[in-house]
Parts: C-alpha cells; structure tokens; sequence
C-alpha cells in the first residue's frame, strides 16, 4: 500500500474510533457538546465547512481514482486467452484489480463515516440542548411546586390562625351572651319575686278595703237606724 493510500486508511480507522466513541452510552450528550465547543474545537469549527470540503474533495478523488484502476484492469483481463490466464501478467493484473477494489472500499467508508460523524455531531448538539431546555424546565417546575406549596403552608397558617381567632371571638361572645341571660334570668327572678310581693301586698290591701268597706257599710247603717228613732 502506498503513502497516501496509508493516509486514507489511517483516516478511516481513526473515523471508525471515533464512532465508537460517540456510540458510547456512558458518555452524555453534554460531553460531547462541551468537547465540540471546546476552544480547540471552535477554532477548528471556523473554518470547518472548509476542512470538510476539502477532505471530501480529495476522498472522492481517490474513490474515482479506485474506480478507474478497477475498471482499467478488469477490461484488461481477458480470460480467453490461455497464454495470458496463466501467465504472471494475469495474476499482477488480479492484485491491481484486488488492490482497486480495497482503495474503493476504505474511500468509501471513509466518505460515508465523514456523513455519520456530522450527523451525530448535530444530534448530540441538540440532545444536550434538549437536555438543558429539560433541565431548566425541571427547576422552574420544581421551583413553581415550592413556591406553590409555601403559599399553601402560608395559606393554612393563616386560616388556622383567622380560625382560632373567629372561635375566640365566638367563645367571647358565647360568653357574654350566657352573663347576659344570666343577668336577665336574675333580673326576672327579682321581678318575678316583686311581683308576687306586690299582688300578696294588693290581696292584703283589698282584704283590709273590704273589711273597712264593711265597716263603714255597718256605721252608716246604723246611724240611719238611730236618726229614724229620733224622729
């Protein structure tokens, strides 16, 4: 294998390395993220679009350059011909063609991991900014759900509070109302009490009336008796 093919293969193992690596579950999103973003990484990343076009310029050179040596040596080979099937020309000619066929293939896998590295670079760029958007989205639910259960804690405080102070209020006022009837009980004893002294006073009263009524009744009588004498 020559220097530059060399080249292209050491390139297509370190793409395949670092698939792997990014395949990796144990590596978060964000690690990645924080790599492709690194100082290193973003002063590459200015001038990537260049870098990108470049290599595939030069990797799609290669892959038609496999391509030609493939077709090149495979019209040459005449199998007809039984001076030139078992000759060393044929076998030379088979391991260029076998020789084309790998540089084919490394140029090709090494165009397409050039696509799948882009492609996850993206995807994992926008699973960690997903992840943070979660992330965030969790604090402020979880910052709401504080924020709302201190209201409800403060909001029970403060009912319990209005509450024991409405049935103090109530105990209060209970309070006075049983002194009230209490005090209106006692007063309609004494009235009751006074009552029942002055009908007992009325009914001694009317006796005594009655009885100097009667009195009074017998002396008129009587003096009318004594003035019919005298006449």
């Amino acid at each position: 294998m020559s220097l530059l093919w060399t080249l292209v293969a050491t390139y297509l193992y370190l793409e395949i390395a670092l698939i792997i690596l990014m395949m990796m579950s144990f590596i978060r999103p964000q690690t990645w993220r924080s790599f492709f973003q690194s100082r290193f990484m973003t002063i590459l990343t200015t001038q990537s679009y260049i870098y990108f076009f470049v290599i595939s310029i030069i990797l799609l050179l290669f892959f038609a350059e496999s391509i030609r040596e493939i077709y090149k040596y495979t019209t040459k080979v005449n199998l007809h011909d039984l001076k030139y099937a078992g000759s060393s020309a044929f076998y030379e000619d088979q391991m260029r063609i076998f020789r084309g066929q790998r540089n084919f293939y490394i140029t090709g896998f090494a165009l397409l991991c050039m696509f799948i590295i882009k492609r996850l670079n993206r995807l994992y760029g926008e699973m960690s900014r997903l992840e943070a958007q979660a992330e965030a989205s969790m604090r402020q639910a979880q910052n709401a759900a504080d924020a709302a259960s201190k209201s409800i804690s403060e909001s029970s405080s403060k009912t319990q509070s209005s509450s024991v102070k409405e049935e103090n209020e109530l105990k209060n006022e209970n309070k006075k109302l049983l002194e009230t009837i209490k005090s209106l009980e006692e007063k309609l004893k004494s009235a009751e009490t006074n009552l029942k002294a002055m009908e007992r006073q009325s009914a001694s009263t009317k006796k005594a009336f009655d009885e100097v009524a009667e009195k009074l009744s017998k002396l008129e009588n009587s003096g009318a008796k004594d003035s019919r004498k005298d006449k």
